[in-house]
């Protein structure tokens, strides 16, 4: 006991137990002021680790941070309680970094003041290592669709331009308005694809705006009404009035997909729900209807690009919902089954930053 007091009390046993850790350490004190730093310290701060010391703790946190959870932290480590979670960190010059932050406050209240001790583990590069390798097939595939959509337009235009001559010339060849009709239909549907094409590849840009999202729901079911009844199809609108900050063309465009999916799986009639529940800082939407489902092995890949259980399909529109969902912070899940319908589940968060970020404890 004798001894491993005197080694506490050591500061060149403090030394040995930092330069030993594998990610870098802070010690601070109650106040945020820092009382020693590791070695590699340096490395993700780029700072010699002995220019930290003395220094406030509030230096190496964004200025967004500085007014809610930099006092949140510190409030943490008066209480005893630990924090572990990803926050965004600065370092020389304010170069920014991810980063996974452990706190831990160690010592009695009643002894003196806590010390807090920090363990930081630069996750910067994993994280955009993982980004690029979720996000470059996408968008290799939403390149290659907006080339592709780029070069049928030309031709398409062309191509009618040529068949209205052609139909004008030969108006009195038997079955000509027939074959007319069919091209020009034809030329219509693809035309359609190309524009849906290009509005996924070119997304815009989420434009927020506090939103009751029950009515945005309504605004994009009343094109479809009449189409609705004369299908024989009930909606039942149980979702409550919240407002969330949301792109309010792009989510009436959400809710229109997926009424016109109702619509091709319901064609003699069934039964639309509505439905949302806060949960948390998350909001749950639900979309369900009473059509002719989705098989198991399909589910998988229906938010795939051009991937349709549609004969004549082609499978767009709900990429472009994954698309729009995504660049709201969310999350789409879906769960079919054959002859009794599809669900989809759509989960936003209240807030996109996490409590601890946003209010003062």
């Amino acid at each position: 006991m004798d001894l491993l007091s005197t080694c506490l009390k050591s500061s060149e046993f403090l030394e040995t137990i930092l330069s030993s850790v594998q990610h870098p350490i802070l010690l601070a004190d109650e106040g945020g002021r820092i009382l020693n730093a590791s070695p590699l310290c340096e490395e993700v701060f780029g700072v010699p680790a002995q220019d930290l010391v003395s220094q406030e703790l509030s230096t190496l946190f964004t200025e967004e941070d500085l007014d809610v959870l930099y006092p949140n932290l510190l409030e943490l480590a008066r209480r005893g309680e630990r924090f572990d979670g990803e926050i965004m960190l600065q370092g020389r010059d304010r170069n920014r970094f991810f980063a996974f932050l452990s706190m831990r406050a160690c010592g009695s209240p009643l002894h003196g003041e806590r010390m807090i001790i920090l363990s930081i583990r630069d996750i910067d590069t994993q994280k955009r290592l993982e980004q690029e390798r979720r996000g470059n097939h996408y968008d290799d595939l939403i390149k290659v669709a907006d080339g592709i959509a780029h070069e049928l337009r030309n031709p398409i235009v062309g191509i009618g331009g040529f068949v209205n001559r052609l139909y004008d010339a030969c108006k009195t060849v038997e079955g000509g308005k027939k074959y007319y009709n069919y091209i020009i239909t034809n030329l219509k549907k693809i035309e359609a694809l190309v524009k849906k094409v290009e509005f996924f590849a070119h997304l815009p840009r989420p434009s927020f705006v506090e939103t009751d999202l029950r009515e945005l729901a309504e605004s994009a079911l009343s094109p479809y009404e009449g189409e609705l009844r004369s299908h024989g199809i009930r909606v039942e609108n149980r979702m409550t009035e919240t407002h969330l900050r949301v792109d309010p063309e792009l989510f009436i465009k959400v809710f229109s997909v997926f009424t016109e999916n109702a619509l091709d799986a319901m064609p003699h009639g069934g039964s639309i729900r509505l439905d949302t529940a806060l949960r948390g800082d998350t909001y749950r939407i639900v979309f369900e209807d009473t059509g002719h489902g989705i098989p198991s092995q399909d589910l998988p890949y229906i938010f795939n690009p051009f991937f349709s259980t549609k004969a004549d399909g082609a499978g767009i529109d709900l990429a472009v919902v994954k698309r729009i969902v995504e660049t709201h912070g969310g999350t789409i899940q879906v769960s079919s089954q054959l002859g009794q319908g599809t669900r989809f589940e759509i989960h936003l968060p209240t807030e996109r930053r996490r409590a601890i970020r946003v209010t003062r404890i």
